[in-house]
């Protein structure tokens, strides 16, 4: 497999040879994937927050003399 260098070279002689119409299209489909990418990290971030969030309130939701299913 190549090496994240050698793909960014092998991409720079490709966007040589292509006319301006088609390096616009590149462009933006790599706006599209930055984009994508961007939002599956923060929905992972929160994900990981909610996660955090419940370890600590767990003492207070699994409390027994609470339990009002119990009173």
């Amino acid at each position: 497999m190549l090496s994240k260098k050698e793909f960014k070279n092998e991409l720079m002689q490709l966007l040589d040879i292509l006319p301006d119409e088609k390096i616009y299209i590149i462009i933006d489909f790599a706006r599209y994937l930055t984009q994508k990418c961007k939002k599956e990290n923060e929905s992972a971030v929160d994900n990981e927050s909610l996660i955090i969030q419940q370890q600590a309130l767990a003492h207070i939701w699994d409390n027994p003399k609470e339990d009002i299913y119990e009173l």
